[in-house]
Parts: C-alpha cells; structure tokens; sequence
C-alpha cells in the first residue's frame, strides 16, 4: 500500500509516537504491542516500523521525548528560582505547583516517565 500523496510524515511520526508514549504508559513495555500502537493511530504495522524500527527504538524515542520536554521544564523553573526574591519555601511552592500543573497536562507523558523510571529501568 503506497502513502497517501498528502500525507504529512512529520505529523504521522508524532501521532505515532503520541500513541506510544499512551500505550507504553498505560500497559509498561512488555504489555504493548506494536501492531496495538499501529491500530491505535490508524496505520499498519509497517508504517510504525518504518518511523521508528523496532520497539525497542520506538521506546527511547519515548522516552528521549519526554526527557526533552522536561528538560524545557526544568530550564523555566531555573530561570525563576534564579531570579526568585522571596522565602525559600515561596519558591518551593511554586515549583511543586509547576511541576503538578505540568503533570496534569502532560498526564499521557507523565504516566509512561514515571513508569519507565520506577518500574522498568533499563527497558530495553
């Protein structure tokens, strides 16, 4: 089956690895499928294999996603604590707070993080 000629390779490889980080979060590694990946975005098997190779280069690429979107995180908080005048405990405040908001926004990438650090370090 050839690619559709409007296709978007750019946002196919993000609703894919979305999808993952979905998956991955919720089931863990070895649950996850990725012909279950594949049926969640609404492409094949080969298209998943295509993007990202084997399942376990489509986990680091997860995993390489969301440690770059913290890493965006942390950087903003930085900055603030950086150029913080009040108490001590205001600025923790603040970045407890900041991290809870990212973590409610980011639920998808906030479960698959926290899996893979506690629970399956070193997978793959």
């Amino acid at each position: 089956m050839a690619r559709p000629r409007n296709a978007d390779p750019e946002k196919r490889r993000r609703e894919i690895l979305q999808a993952s980080i979905r998956r991955f979060g919720a089931q863990g590694y070895k649950a996850t499928s990725l012909r279950e990946i594949a049926a969640d975005t609404g492409v094949t098997f080969a298209t998943v294999h295509h993007y990202f190779g084997t399942k376990d280069q489509l986990y680091v690429a997860c995993a390489e996603a969301g440690f770059e979107d913290l890493a965006g995180l942390q950087s903003a908080l930085m900055q603030e604590a950086v150029a913080h005048q009040g108490a001590p405990v205001e600025l923790v405040r603040h970045v407890a707070m900041r991290a809870f908001r990212y973590s409610l926004t980011r639920r998808d990438a906030s479960r698959f993080l926290l899996r893979a650090r506690l629970f399956e370090a070193g997978v793959p």
